[in-house]
């Protein structure tokens, strides 16, 4: 997969998990996450982004990775 193919993949599974909560979000909102997660995995080495490309665990292992950077931010 090339580059554009795997940032459509991963804001396609943001989309998909974060807008099946009963609660409205707005678009802008899933955007900026679905940014942040592309900007976590694009930190992974080449090892780590083909192994999440093939888990189940995309989305939570990003958002884990993503909390963490914010946290040691703050």
């Amino acid at each position: 997969m090339d580059k554009k193919s795997i940032k459509k993949y991963i804001q396609y599974k943001v989309r998909q998990s974060w807008s099946t909560y009963p609660v409205p979000m707005p678009r802008q909102t899933i955007r900026n996450i679905e940014i942040n997660l592309y900007k976590e995995f694009e930190n992974l080495s080449k090892e780590e982004q083909e192994k999440l490309l093939v888990s189940n665990d995309l989305i939570v292992v990003l958002t884990f990775k993503f909390l963490d950077t914010v946290s040691d931010i703050t």
